[in-house]
């Protein structure tokens, strides 16, 4: 088996039988030496190596040739025992998952992330949150700005008709 080094320049896709795979232009010594090899990787994932990535290739016959992706231009920032998976273009990471040793699972995009604690803790941190769906809370929900339900605001709703003065109202009916 031979190995060689080389960068990506570019990509393709292309059918292996039934399976549509990726294939890397691969620069191994200089812009003359350009080879169209397979990529591998772990069953479950994809990926997708930006130009400029190093790679090994690995000739395993005369007419195989598949390539690993050894590293990018992403300086490492994880923690021994962390994983990171992320996407990136031109040297930049553009979404990543981490898997923290300490059990967190941290989620990021640039514009906004959440954390799960080990404790079952989710912190968003973003402009909003859309849930479209139904929503039950089994406990306290406390809010330290104004709730609305449809157009009515809990902390500046009137109720007309009712004379002010000492007395208060009687608690909501259902």
């Amino acid at each position: 088996m031979e190995i060689s080094a080389g960068l990506v320049i570019g990509r393709r896709t292309a059918q292996a039988g039934n399976t549509e795979v990726r294939l890397l232009q691969v620069m191994i010594t200089d812009e003359r030496d350009v080879q169209t090899v397979q990529l591998i990787g772990q069953s479950g994932e994809e990926n997708n190596p930006p130009d400029g990535s190093q790679v090994a290739v690995l000739a395993l016959g005369e007419s195989l040739k598949v390539a690993v992706a050894s590293t990018d231009t992403i300086a490492p920032v994880m923690t021994p025992g962390g994983k990171r998976l992320y996407s990136s273009t031109e040297g930049e990471v553009m979404a990543e998952i981490r898997l923290e040793p300490t059990g967190e699972v941290k989620v990021s995009n640039g514009a906004a992330s959440f954390t799960m604690s080990p404790e079952g803790v989710f912190t968003f941190d973003g402009q909003g949150v859309m849930f479209n769906c139904d929503v039950a809370v089994d406990g306290a929900l406390a809010a330290t700005g104004d709730v609305t339900a449809g157009t009515v605001s809990l902390e500046l709703h009137t109720h007309p008709g009712v004379t002010s003065g000492p007395a208060s109202t009687g608690v909501p009916t259902p």
